[in-house]
Order: structure tokens, then sequence, then C-alpha cells
């Protein structure tokens, strides 16, 4: 998130906003899920803040009369004072960590094309890997489902890149059992479903799922396929 967008948020939650400035601004709301979650994000952890500002004031007036507590008194209302001072800071620190879904983007890569370097295989087939390789998702998936219902060609790379033309479509609730079941398969096609499993946990916003999933995949030392990628991965998460 850039620091004119945290700004934005920033300026809608306090009111600072004019009506067709707040217009704008609720219209994107509407259409971006993620900057919706952030706002969320911010009005809660400022809510917290202000909250613990205000029963720290409140101590320090019942004390005023007692002076062996003026003490400890004064040095709560410093700290009330530092958690509201500092909360743009933080709030901009804290809306700058990267969202599961946000992960799972930016380390999606499509799998590579293993059926048309195959001999003999069906127009579906070469039809389904034209559009794969040209990311036109839905037109693939269309012609693997297909292929699935025929039960023509290798029922697991079927699956796999129906998978992964679902997990580009957005469609991580539906990919992530078909590669899970696939990754719990002992094919050569494990680790490739077991690392698009772990980004579209992310995807679907199952942080702690993908994290666990991703301690599992690391765990096994045979595990070569975007070994890497997997170990940044878990770094950025924890």
């Amino acid at each position: 998130m850039t620091e004119d967008v945290y700004h934005q948020i920033e300026r809608y939650a306090d009111g600072l906003m004019d009506r067709e400035e707040a217009s704008d601004f609720e219209a994107r709301l509407a259409q971006e899920p993620e900057l919706m979650e952030s706002l969320k994000h911010y009005r809660n952890t400022r809510d917290a803040l202000r909250a613990g500002a205000f029963q720290a004031e409140k101590h320090r007036i019942r004390q005023l009369d007692q002076p062996q507590t003026r003490m400890n008194s004064q040095m709560l209302v410093r700290i009330a004072a530092v958690l509201v001072i500092g909360f743009p800071i933080l709030m901009f620190l804290l809306l700058q960590r990267p969202t599961g879904a946000e992960l799972a983007e930016e380390y999606f890569e499509p799998y590579p094309d293993r059926v048309t370097t195959m001999a003999a295989e069906s127009t579906t087939w070469e039809k389904a890997m034209s559009a794969y390789n040209r990311e036109a998702y839905t037109q693939a998936l269309e012609e693997l489902n297909t292929l699935e219902k025929q039960r023509i060609g290798d029922a697991g790379l079927v699956t796999l890149y129906s998978s992964i033309c679902l997990l580009a479509l957005d469609s991580c609730e539906q990919a992530l059992p078909k590669l899970q079941s696939l990754s719990a398969q002992s094919s050569n096609l494990s680790e490739a479903a077991q690392w698009y499993a772990i980004l579209a946990a992310l995807e679907c916003d199952k942080t702690g799922d993908a994290m666990q999933m991703l301690e599992q995949y690391l765990n096994q030392p045979e595990v070569k396929f975007n070994r890497s990628k997997a170990e940044e991965l878990l770094e950025a998460l924890n």
C-alpha cells in the first residue's frame, strides 16, 4: 500500500474528506475488498489506541488528589500521549504488510506446459494448452473440464492445470480441495500441487493453514519445486 492510499484511508476514517471526495472513495471501497479491509483495520486499531489513551487519562484524573501515585499517573499520561502521537506511524507500518492474497499474486506463476511436447495428444488438449499459454484461463478451463468429463489424457495433469486456471481466476475455494487431493497422491505432480495449494490457501485468506503447509513442504528434503520461493514466502509471512 502506498503512502498516498494510507492518507486517503486516514482522511476518510477521520471525516476529513469533502462530500465529493468521500463519494469517490466509497465507490473505490465497493470495488476493492482489500481497500475495505485496510479501512476496517485502521478503524479498529485507531479505536483501540484511543480507548487506551482515554482510560489512562481517567486514571490520571482520579489520582490527582493522591500525591503518592502522581508519578505513576504522569507516566500513564506520557504513555497515552505517545500512543496517540505515534498512531499514524504505527498504522502506516501495519498497513504496509501485504495481505495473503497479495502474496499469492506475487508468488504465482503458471505451471510450465508439459502437454504440447507430448505426442499424440487430442485436439481438446491442444486447445486447452493453447488457451492456457495465452493466459486465457476461462477458455482453458472449459477445455480441461471437457477432458475431465471424457477422461482423456493424464488425469493428474488435467486436475493440476484446471486448478491453476481456477487460481488465476480468483476461484481459490474451488482450486484448493482439488490441489490438496492431488498433492496427497504419490506422483510426480505432488510437489507442484502442494505449492499451488499453499498459494490457494493464501488467496482464500487462510494464512495460518498456508504457513503450516509451507512448513510441511520445506520439511521434506526431497522437495525441489520452487523451494527457494517457498523459503522466501515463509519468511515474508513470519
